[in-house]
């Protein structure tokens, strides 16, 4: 079962397996110092008209908006099995830099990584840089029915996620 009414408020992750979800998904993007936790790009549905990108840290956890450090905190002292998607958001190769680095260090095998974006290089890359992580696999999203040569795409990745609300 999938919580979607929770998505991308990561303390109530906890909550939720208690009440028998067992899979998120939860959007990461770049902002100024670092990664977090948000879906759009600017803070537009709360009244601020900045990008996302330029803030920092302590500033986006003002509008209850954390870092991706804090999500696997909490993902570390996960003790049954869940999944959780993690979307990546924008085109900024540093985004890449930054997940890499905490993918090494993550190593809650109860936790099941399915990570996805619209921006398949993303996904190629970090999958080519992370071959032996057996916790994660790879996911192109799409919009709608594109002309896609499948048997090219399958042959990257785990999955395809189909987008067709647009």
């Amino acid at each position: 079962r999938i919580n979607l009414y929770n998505q991308n408020n990561i303390y109530l992750i906890e909550d939720s397996i208690k009440n028998g979800d067992n899979s998120f998904e939860v959007d990461i993007q770049l902002c100024n110092d670092g990664l977090v936790v948000f879906h759009d790009d600017t803070l537009e549905k709360i009244g601020i008209h900045k990008h996302v990108k330029n803030f920092t840290i302590n500033e986006l956890e003002k509008y209850n908006i954390y870092s991706i450090n804090r999500l696997f905190v909490i993902l570390d002292k996960i003790e049954s099995n869940i999944n959780v998607f993690l979307d990546l958001k924008g085109s900024n190769e540093k985004l890449i830099g930054a997940l890499y680095k905490i993918l090494l260090e993550f190593s809650n095998r109860k936790v099941m990584l399915y990570i996805q974006s619209f921006n398949h290089f993303f996904i190629d890359l970090l999958k080519d840089l992370l071959v032996k992580k057996r916790n994660i696999v790879y996911g192109y999203l799409i919009n709608g029915f594109m002309n896609i040569q499948w048997n090219t795409y399958l042959k990257k990745i785990d999955f395809v996620c189909i987008d067709n609300t647009f």
